[in-house]
């Protein structure tokens, strides 16, 4: 049984505190608290495994016009 599915029935059906479950289970409470909104808003697909890489990369955004990859030398180069 998966860490979250144990938090989420120790909060939900065994009634214990998201304090207590936090303390004992050695996570973070936010953590807790996430999870239990996640389960209560998506039912079981709350215990699916969620990727933790970011949506998007705010050091380097999409060049949208072509512009920025040539001045930073990335792209294709020609290897003659």
């Amino acid at each position: 049984m998966s860490l979250a599915r144990l938090v989420i029935t120790a909060v939900k059906i065994e009634g214990r505190s998201k304090s207590e479950v936090a303390r004992d289970y050695g996570v973070s409470r936010v953590w807790v608290q996430k999870l239990v909104h996640r389960f209560e808003v998506e039912g079981e697909a709350a215990f699916a495994p969620r990727s933790r890489r970011p949506h998007a990369n705010l050091w380097f955004p999409r060049d949208r016009g072509g512009f920025l990859m040539p001045l930073l030398g990335w792209g294709r180069r020609s290897h003659s």
